[in-house]
């Protein structure tokens, strides 16, 4: 039997978690069963890996969210490849693929990766994203979230339990060490740190809600620390609407702090995951809007230990004390606490990080991810 095609929309204007979720997931499909083909709405890093991998490609450029002459040429797509159903994964590309799916009628999934309310920092575009999110109920087939911790806000929209699957996020385990162990210089190798300097790290595209601003206030309180540390922030930061990126406040504020003796920034990496392997503590803050950070999976999956928030579907992956420490939201002292604890005591550090390894590998792990969501697609062939 011919595969059938399914038509992965996204954004792709950036190569984060959901752009991640689709490039995994399209890899590890039965080629026998289905074939994935992506569109962006942007071109991209995420258009060049997906070309790289094989993938069909198609990049639609939107040139602003109200700009919807875009879903004549996603119609034009779907017939042409024989889409048996469209899968969005944002709330721009749920909005254009429903509205092509509407005359060709094949099933629209939408996969939830964060909460539409909390999409951005800006109150009015979050309440927008969740008034088209609800608005496009009777448009969408299924609603697949990355985490239970995200069911209520769909709930709370009046869409019916009964459309709303939950697959956890996963990684592609090999691939993630394949790439982490890639020949290359350690941190200390690449930035000239005396061995004896233990590393804190935090990989993020930045943006307030990531929580950075509360990691840097708590390195205030750690001061000089139980031991020699540096903390190194890896990735870009979000465009500001007045010109610069978040990147320059965490800067500013860096300074202001009178800790950039201990703060080094080092921007995008090509490969990220180089980075986190040599870390030995990586953290994440955030505040609010994760679904389930594809990020705290590789760092577990490399073994590091991992300090975060518990937020959405963070704590559905960490359990306190026993595969990594979950401070409070926004409690700077607490924060402060949990990395000193590490930094102070290895030992309890790479405890943790060993039981996380093992739980990361049962059950976050790509193929079964895939196997999850081809049981999904099985509904609507």
């Amino acid at each position: 039997m011919k595969p059938k095609t399914v038509l992965h929309i996204l954004n792709g204007e950036v190569f984060s978690g959901a752009e991640q979720v689709v490039i995994t997931l399209c890899k590890h499909l039965d080629p026998a069963r289905y074939r994935p083909h992506i569109i962006t709405l942007f071109e991209g890093l995420t258009a060049q890996r997906a070309r790289n991998m094989g993938f069909g490609v198609d990049v639609v450029p939107m040139t602003s969210r109200w700009d919807l002459r875009v879903v004549k040429k996603i119609r034009q797509i779907a017939r042409r490849e024989n889409a048996m159903l469209l899968h969005a994964h944002t709330i721009r590309s749920h909005l254009v693929g429903a509205l092509a799916a509407r005359k060709m009628h094949i099933p629209v999934i939408v996969h939830i990766h964060s909460p539409a309310i909390q999409e951005s920092e800006r109150k009015i575009k979050n309440l927008w994203n969740a008034f088209i999110e609800a608005r496009l109920q009777k448009r969408t087939d299924r609603y697949v979230i990355v985490a239970d911790s995200l069911r209520k806000h769909l709930l709370q929209k009046g869409i019916p339990d009964r459309k709303i699957t939950t697959l956890r996020n996963a990684i592609d385990i090999k691939e993630v060490i394949e790439r982490a162990h890639a020949k290359g210089p350690s941190i200390h190798e690449r930035l000239n740190l005396h061995p004896e300097y233990r590393l804190i790290g935090m990989v993020a595209l930045f943006r307030y809600r990531k929580g950075a601003q509360d990691l840097l206030e708590a390195l205030k309180l750690i001061g000089k620390g139980p031991t020699p540390y540096r903390l190194i922030m890896i990735g870009e930061g979000e465009k500001l609407p007045d010109g610069g990126t978040y990147l320059d406040v965490l800067k500013k504020m860096t300074e202001d702090l009178e800790i950039s003796h201990r703060v080094i920034y080092v921007g995008f990496q090509e490969n990220p995951l180089q980075w986190v392997k040599d870390l030995d503590i990586f953290v994440l803050p955030s505040r609010f809007g994760e679904g389930l950070p594809m990020v705290v999976l590789e760092a577990m999956a490399l073994g590091v230990p991992v300090v975060a928030t518990p937020v959405e579907g963070t704590v559905e992956v960490l359990m306190d004390q026993i595969t990594g420490l979950l401070p409070p939201i926004e409690d700077h002292e607490a924060l402060a606490e949990a990395l000193t604890t590490l930094l102070s005591d290895p030992e309890k550090g790479k405890a943790m990080a060993k039981e996380a390894e093992r739980v990361v590998r049962e059950r976050h792990d790509a193929p079964v991810h895939a196997q999850g969501m081809m049981e999904i697609y099985e509904m609507y062939r």
